[in-house]
C-alpha cells in the first residue's frame, strides 16, 4: 500500500541530453531513474514512480523558469 515518489528531472533523460550543462546532476537524475525502473520491477505490486515537476522558479530553476512551485506541488499531488 502508498506509494514511493521519487523526485527527478528531465535532465536525467539519457534520450534528451543535448546540453553540456549540470553534468552531475544529470548523472544523478539519470542513476534515480534506473534506480527507480529497477525498484518497480523488482515490486510489481507496489506504486513507484518518478515525478518531474518541471521548470520549476527555485534558486536553481532560475530566472527563465516556466512553473510556480505552488503549480508544481500541485501537479505532482
Amino acid at each position: 500500500t502508498g506509494v514511493l515518489a521519487l523526485m527527478t528531472s528531465i535532465m536525467g533523460s539519457i534520450a534528451l541530453r543535448t546540453y553540456a550543462v549540470g553534468d552531475l546532476y544529470s548523472a544523478s537524475k539519470a542513476a534515480l531513474n534506473s534506480f527507480t525502473r529497477g525498484l518497480a520491477a523488482e515490486h510489481p505490486g507496489r506504486t513507484i514512480i518518478s515525478l518531474h515537476p518541471g521548470w520549476v522558479k527555485t534558486e536553481m530553476g532560475g530566472a527563465g523558469a516556466t512553473v510556480e512551485i505552488t503549480d508544481a506541488c500541485r501537479g505532482m499531488a
